[in-house]
């Protein structure tokens, strides 16, 4: 079992699930190549993105992407009440989400 399927068997089924490649900033160390990785997202169905932590580059538009899609998809849950016991779960489990 892949980790994609894995995270999608124990969470909700409308989780945003993405793969971050860090270090942009050293493409001189790259071991998998971008081509790679984009097809590997796209098998998955899964965001992909390009950042770097250490000079910042691509990491708000990975928080921007994903804030976009959480907003829609909140709306959706919250018609059947998952939005709800989605917070509570956050709260149990120490998330300051």
């Amino acid at each position: 079992m892949s980790w994609v399927s894995e995270v999608r068997q124990r969470s909700q089924e409308d989780i945003v699930i993405a793969l971050v490649g860090n270090k942009i900033d050293r493409d001189d160390l790259r071991e998998v190549q971008a081509g790679d990785v984009e097809a590997y997202a796209k098998s998955e169905g899964i965001l992909h993105f390009l950042a770097s932590a250490k000079t910042g580059d691509g990491v708000d538009g990975i928080f921007e992407t994903i804030a976009e899609m959480v907003p829609e998809q909140m709306a959706m849950s919250n018609d059947s009440g998952e939005a709800e016991s989605l917070r509570t779960a956050q709260r149990s489990s120490g998330c300051g989400c």
